[in-house]
């Protein structure tokens, strides 16, 4: 069965504590809901084949860009996560728990300003995931992302990624399975971000297969300020094109 990294070290230990299909509905707010299917993976994306990294695709559209609150806005580090609950669709087993793992990262959140003052974040300009385990590597690729509910201090995300396991030594393609998130970030302090998230895995065939959530502290790095090139994507004339071609002319930032 495929999983993901973190579901395969963990499920055995937290289905020996806790043993109890497709239509589950999970929401963080009681209002969002997970998609019950998703469509296929690129068919390129196939196990038994060599991997190359242009296979997931390219990493920026203009149409990214999303307003984010200004409390969200810079540079954080995320230390550990803690798993709250796992179910398995396709055993129909499930378990309650908590689970506190290292999940280093560190990332930034927004990168252009507006008139107003407003920031904006553009997700798909971030380099593409990768992780590495005993004897594979994992590549992440976002497919899409649309913000679903923004407040002063806080936001709700779903985003969407196809995750492609692939082996050290042979470079070749395990396993393909697709991710499902739905985050709510809130700003606590000007420091501290609490993000709670529920993440839905699914087959390279679009089929349900696990859910996770989880939640984690990020701390902030550094304030937010304005990037306007980043691994050489013009990031300024990028986010003026996009508020001119979606009629935001009045948005556009003086020079």
């Amino acid at each position: 069965m495929v999983v993901t990294m973190i579901f395969r070290c963990l499920l055995g230990f937290i289905l020996s504590l806790v043993i109890c299909q497709v239509s589950l509905a999970l929401s963080l707010e009681g209002s969002v809901e997970h998609s019950e299917q998703l469509k296929a993976a690129p068919q390129l994306l196939k196990p038994g084949i060599k991997f190359d990294e242009a296979m997931l695709g390219a990493d920026y559209e203009e149409s990214s860009w999303r307003r984010i609150p200004k409390g969200l806005a810079g540079t954080w580090h995320r230390e550990t996560k803690v798993w709250t609950k796992f179910e398995d669709y396709v055993d129909n087993r499930s378990a309650n728990v908590h689970v506190e793992k290292q999940s280093r990262s560190t990332f930034t959140r927004g990168y252009q300003v507006d008139k107003n003052g407003d920031v904006w974040d553009c997700p798909s300009v971030r380099p593409k995931i990768k992780t590495e385990a005993a004897d594979l590597i994992i590549y992440g690729q976002v497919t899409d992302r649309e913000v679903l509910a923004l407040s002063q201090d806080s936001m709700t995300v779903r985003g969407r990624h196809t995750e492609v396991q692939v082996s050290k030594n042979t470079e070749k393609i395990r396993n393909v399975i697709q991710v499902e998130a739905i985050t709510k970030l809130v700003a606590e302090s000007p420091e501290v971000v609490h993000a709670t998230s529920s993440s839905k895995i699914f087959s390279a065939s679009g089929s349900p297969l696990q859910l996770e959530e989880s939640y984690a502290d990020e701390s902030r790095v550094e304030p937010f300020k304005p990037i306007d090139n980043l691994d050489g994507v013009d990031l300024r004339n990028s986010f003026i094109s996009f508020l001119k071609t979606n009629g935001l002319n009045q948005l556009i930032p003086l020079q």
